[in-house]
């Protein structure tokens, strides 16, 4: 269901005003993050289809973020202080939204054949958040602790995306760019929340694959080739690297 956007403003202005300034508002919110958060939705798909796997992680969590920030200054939420915090979103607005805490990431009927060869995992939306948070986390910007791509991550993307979108945006995907015939089969490929209807799809497996790569920095930080205080050292001394953060625990 789409929200109405209706700010806190000053009761002293005019109603024509307040309307005014309410539609402005509104389009800051739109063109800061809902069309920002679109290209790098549908780069996200691109991605993953392509078999970038790191920076699909990278696109979907900044996706990710701004469809929250979207949805949490609809509801006069301050986002100023979450910088890329995209797991403590999350968690708020659930507290303001009952029906995405309720939300649970299952295969569309024609992805079925995902989860009947135990591709699709977990259905948890924090399973999801906590991937798309480690993963896409500036942190890893330089593959310090790689990422593990599950097959089925594209298409919870798709069901988090479309809960999150259609809350703040009316528009179907892609409908108001020059660009859509240009991207359209990244956006709308097995992608069963936004395709048109009579959409042609590739056959699922053509876009399933898998990458599980442990980076050599994570190797050395989790003591793997001995010699950890030398690594750690060289790391800290020539890298701009947090050596403690919790991916590097062994």
């Amino acid at each position: 269901m789409l929200l109405s956007f209706t700010p806190d403003l000053p009761e002293s202005l005019e109603k024509n005003e307040r309307y005014r300034i309410a539609v402005k508002l509104k389009n800051i919110i739109e063109e800061t993050f809902i069309l920002t958060a679109d290209d790098d939705y549908i780069n996200a798909r691109f991605l993953a289809i392509s078999g970038m796997h790191r920076a699909f992680y990278w696109a979907a969590a900044q996706a990710v973020e701004k469809y929250l920030k979207a949805n949490l200054l609809y509801r006069n939420k301050s986002v100023k202080d979450y910088n890329h915090k995209i797991q403590e979103m999350v968690q708020e607005l659930k507290r303001h939204d009952p029906n995405f805490s309720k939300l649970t990431l299952t295969p569309p009927k024609k992805l079925k054949e995902v989860e009947e060869n135990n591709l699709w995992g977990s259905s948890s939306l924090g399973n999801f958040i906590e991937h798309v948070s480690q993963f896409g986390s500036p942190d890893n910007r330089y593959d310090h602790f790689g990422a593990n791509y599950e097959a089925a991550h594209i298409f919870k993307l798709d069901i988090l995306v479309y809960y999150l979108r259609k809350c703040v945006r009316n528009l179907e995907l892609l409908k108001d760019t020059p660009v859509k015939k240009k991207h359209s089969h990244y956006a709308f490929d097995n992608n069963y929340c936004f395709a048109p209807s009579g959409y042609k799809h590739s056959p699922i497996y053509e876009i399933l694959s898998f990458r599980l790569r442990v980076p050599t920095i994570e190797m050395a930080l989790k003591k793997c080739y001995g010699n950890y205080s030398v690594y750690k050292k060289w790391l800290e001394e020539n890298l701009k690297i947090n050596t403690s953060i919790k991916y590097y625990k062994k």
